[in-house]
């Protein structure tokens, strides 16, 4: 099956994007995975996806390609269709990720 990643905006969390996006009806009806990981937070406590506009020393990229490795490695999936999409802050850390991952 493939991996689907969807990616909260900032101040927001997991949970709400997953309500707003609605993307759970999209994956049963499409049979793939969609897993929404929650961000860190920055100085205010506020959810934020490290995507090199802060001075956060969070390592975002590296949580995410540890994530997917881990999902890939105990879950069926298709490792060459791996996806990733996100709502403002978390879609600035979409394209930062697209550019980096390999």
């Amino acid at each position: 099956m493939p991996l689907v990643l969807n990616l909260h905006g900032y101040t927001d969390i997991a949970h709400n994007q997953m309500i707003y996006s609605s993307m759970n009806l999209v994956a049963d009806a499409n049979d793939f995975v969609l897993v929404y990981p929650f961000g860190s937070t920055d100085q205010n406590g506020d959810a934020i996806w490290n995507s090199g506009v802060t001075s956060e020393d969070v390592k975002d990229l590296g949580y995410l390609s540890a994530l997917i490795d881990t999902l890939l490695v105990n879950y069926q999936l298709n490792t060459s269709r791996v996806y990733i999409c996100g709502f403002s802050n978390g879609g600035f850390n979409v394209l930062l990720f697209s550019l980096c991952y390999v």
